[in-house]
């Protein structure tokens, strides 16, 4: 059960209180669009946590008529490594592909990778700021067929980590 300065933090919205604080970091729907006055009317009047707010059909814009695209695409040339760099971030494709472009489709969660118009590999998308994902998958035979390569491979420490977490 809680207190009742427990309760008083939790229930007060106001600018200055910790819950109004953490409230007004998200959007908070105030009016449906049918709702909102015609263009050359007075404003629609709300009072939302507290905060008299005020909405204004004519700040409206039309949404655009055609369709967003779900992804952003990119095309790219596979290092000699066997990785890719797609927004700072760098991840490993199939050896067979060093030297050639691939066209990648950067969605919100996801890469997906073509080669000659087929679906290669679809990898997790990375987050943060120079992260690198390395599968051994696909390095792992061109490392086989060079003596000592391993040793001097530039992404060692990143598949070695791939490795661990797959295997336990």
């Amino acid at each position: 059960m809680l207190t009742h300065a427990e309760n008083e933090t939790l229930c007060r919205v106001g600018r200055d209180t910790p819950m109004g604080k953490v409230m007004r970091r998200y959007w908070h729907p105030v009016a449906a669009s049918d709702q909102l006055p015609t263009p050359d009317s007075d404003p629609l009047r709300v009072s939302l946590l507290g905060e008299k707010l005020v909405e204004e059909r004519r700040q409206l814009r039309p949404l655009p008529e055609i369709a967003l695209p779900a992804y952003t695409t990119f095309t790219v040339r596979v290092r000699r490594w066997s990785t890719i760099r797609v927004v700072n971030h760098t991840y490993s494709v199939p050896a067979r592909l060093i030297g050639e472009r691939v066209r990648v489709h950067l969605h919100h969660d996801q890469l997906e990778v073509y080669y000659a118009g087929k679906l290669v590999e679809r990898l997790p998308r990375l987050r943060g700021q120079r992260w690198a994902r390395i599968d051994y998958h696909h390095v792992i035979w061109s490392l086989v067929k060079k003596p000592g390569a391993f040793a001097r491979y530039r992404w060692r420490e990143e598949l070695l980590k791939f490795v661990h977490a797959i295997s336990g």
